[in-house]
């Protein structure tokens, strides 16, 4: 009797798919290996989720070859895949995509690497007293979940890593700490390395080679515990032996992947943890607001590593609505610079715009000078003499004259990193003034740490060793860095506070810290200069609740686009149409359709959906029963984005 097997394949198909299995493939076919398969007119990587005596189709094909001779999916990690598919509106296929290394979507055969033969080494495991309430309370089951708050001190979290590393190993499983970027995880591991621990540390993240990655992924599925530490690719690891998920920096917006299927690493290690029964870590340097709240609702055990400091943090305010200014560098600042440049101390000041001229504008007849392809601003870069756009990397020549109406009327205008240094540089003659931003090579930057005075750039810095002597970090303009439609920005511009406020702490006390601002008198500068977290939080909770928001109530954002604008929008429209009209819901809200904040990119026009909800499947549901899983309507490209997060 034939037999015919369930093929799922990683496109935007949600179906599963009846194909024939030759007789000399019957015994080595299994559910959770992959498969060599035709599909139309080419050949693709399938994976069998299922084996049946019969087919749904009256045609079927043959699957060409098995490519796995072991399975690398149990049918428990499927189930795990599905549901997440299902909440993420992407196919099977393409979350199982997600838990495959690049080199095993290409039709190459797996092979075993031979596991040495593995000695238990039992350790004095000498635990500190904070590692032992976390594991006191696992293992008499009153806590599983749990939200580190540090705030200073990041050895202090590592050092806890290391404890429960320990633990964990010690009971023959494997321990997963995901964090936000490489750099992290690679300093996490070297960290780790130098304590010596009888255990391998596997790395698991896009920055490794495609053999290497594969190799990796390969040792991580042997038995043997082992640490296994990476990006947020790493919590898809079908490794299920798994003793404890930590998340480092949960609060972190590169957790969230910014191309489909959209997800947020946080999310999905929750989901995981209780899909199977993991402990489950999350550590926030500060916090997000949503971690705080599952706190607050008894969800998660807080664990505070946060010391009381002797003095609180000397933070200055300048209202930049006072006055009349030749320049971006205040009076104030200008005074505080001077000072410290006297005490040969180290400066940073803080703006998050590369390039020397934002945009350029005739003064005749207020053309500005746009890109071709995303309708938005070109920045002028003075160092390579070029317009930019900063969206989609095209270049271009600076117009002489007006294309609009051909006069020489331009006037280049705005505030970028190479115009703050331009101003630096003739403020402070003497000072050695430099950028750190992404036009400036790495290498060069690094060369030059000890020696600059004055250091002007982007949030960047964050990921470069600290800067010894710093003495003062001043912000030139705070309303810069939440300008972009976002529900989360008080909380990542409270959190960028901090992270450059840890740049400054000394043993001693603190450095300087100067912020410019064009409202003096918000609320997060208040919480921020008394480093009251609580009060903070609970605003920002507060305002949540009030409009409906994350974490009360979930939110989905769809997108369209395509490259006519008419028809994107009148599909935009017909969607929310279409979506009202299938609601049967009461607790759905739908909103009009509005144009993506960033209206056009790569030629192709943008609209949104927002649907807000308290249950999460309600707007699945919905979202199944008026698209049937298509990534189109009437044309348009159609993505889902669920719990958005824009990262610019």
């Amino acid at each position: 009797m034939p037999m015919y097997a369930q093929i799922v394949l990683g496109i935007p198909l949600k179906n599963t798919f009846d194909y024939a299995v030759p007789e000399h493939l019957e015994k080595e076919l299994e559910i959770g290996k992959r498969v060599y398969v035709p599909f139309r007119n080419k050949n693709l990587v399938g994976y069998c989720v299922g084996k049946s005596k019969k087919s749904r189709s009256v045609y079927t094909k043959e699957i060409i070859s098995v490519l796995d001779e072991e399975i690398i999916f149990t049918e428990n990690f499927l189930n795990f895949l599905k549901k997440l598919s299902e909440k993420y509106f992407a196919s099977w296929g393409e979350m199982m995509e997600l838990a495959t290394p690049v080199y095993l979507r290409k039709p190459r055969k797996t092979f075993l690497l031979k596991e040495g033969i593995y000695e238990r080494k039992d350790l004095d495991l000498n635990l500190s007293p904070i590692v032992k309430e976390i594991v006191s309370m696992i293992e008499e089951k009153r806590k599983d979940k749990f939200l580190i708050f540090e705030d200073y001190v990041q050895n202090k979290r590592f050092n806890l890593y290391y404890d429960l590393c320990k633990w964990v190993l010690n009971k023959d499983k494997h321990i997963l700490i995901i964090t936000p970027e490489i750099q992290e995880a690679e300093e996490l591991a070297s960290f780790l390395k130098e304590k010596n621990l009888p255990w391998e540390i596997f790395l698991y993240h896009s920055g490794l080679r495609e053999k290497e990655a594969f190799l990796n992924w390969i040792r991580i599925r042997e038995k043997r515990p082992k640490i296994i530490i990476g990006t947020r690719m790493a919590v898809f690891h079908p490794q299920e032996n798994i003793g404890l998920i930590i998340v480092d920096d949960e609060g972190s917006p590169f957790h969230k992947q910014d191309e489909f299927p959209f997800y947020n690493t946080r999310d999905i290690s929750l989901f995981r943890a209780s899909f199977f029964k993991i402990p489950l870590i999350f550590a926030g340097n500060p916090p997000s607001v949503d971690s705080y709240f599952k706190v607050e609702k008894g969800l998660f055990q807080l664990i505070d590593l946060r010391e009381k400091p002797k003095t609180l943090p000397d933070v200055s305010i300048v209202d930049l609505t006072l006055g009349k200014r030749k320049n971006y560098i205040t009076k104030s600042l200008e005074l505080k610079i001077t000072e410290v440049l006297d005490k040969k101390g180290k400066i940073f000041l803080f703006y998050n715009r590369r390039g020397f001229a934002t945009f350029i504008r005739c003064r005749k007849c207020g053309k500005v000078i746009r890109c071709r392809r995303c309708e938005r601003n070109l920045t002028y870069h003075f160092s390579i003499k070029k317009l930019v756009c900063h969206y989609c990397g095209d270049t271009s020549e600076p117009p002489s004259l007006c294309p609009e109406c051909q006069t020489a009327y331009l006037r280049y205008r705005g505030l970028g990193t190479e115009k703050l240094e331009s101003e630096l540089i003739y403020l402070f003659p003497k000072a050695k003034i430099s950028r750190i931003d992404l036009d400036v090579k790495k290498e060069k930057i690094m060369g030059d740490l000890k020696n600059i005075d004055i250091w002007v750039g982007t949030s960047l810095l964050l990921k470069l060793p600290p800067l010894s002597n710093l003495s003062l970090v001043g912000i030139i303009n705070l309303e810069q860095g939440i300008n972009f439609p976002d529900f989360r920005a008080n909380e990542r511009l409270f959190s960028l506070l901090i992270n450059f406020l840890k740049l400054i702490k000394k043993e001693d006390g603190w450095g300087n810290f100067l912020i410019q601002t064009h409202n003096p008198e918000n609320s997060l500068l208040f919480a921020f200069k008394n480093l009251d977290y609580e009060m903070f939080y609970q605003e920002e909770l507060n305002l949540k609740k009030e409009l409906g928001l994350p974490p009360f109530r979930n939110i989905v954002i769809v997108n369209l686009r395509g490259k006519k604008r008419k028809s994107v929008e009148e599909n935009a429209h017909l969607l929310v149409k279409r979506l009202k009209e299938n609601n049967s819901s009461r607790g759905i809200f739908i909103s009009e359709a509005v144009p993506h904040p960033i209206f056009k990119l790569r030629d192709k026009y943008r609209w949104q959906i927002f649907i807000k909800s308290a249950n999460i499947k309600k707007i699945s549901l919905l979202l199944e029963k008026v698209l049937s899983g298509k990534r189109k309507f009437r044309g348009s490209i159609l993505t889902v984005d669920v719990e958005p997060s824009y990262r610019e």
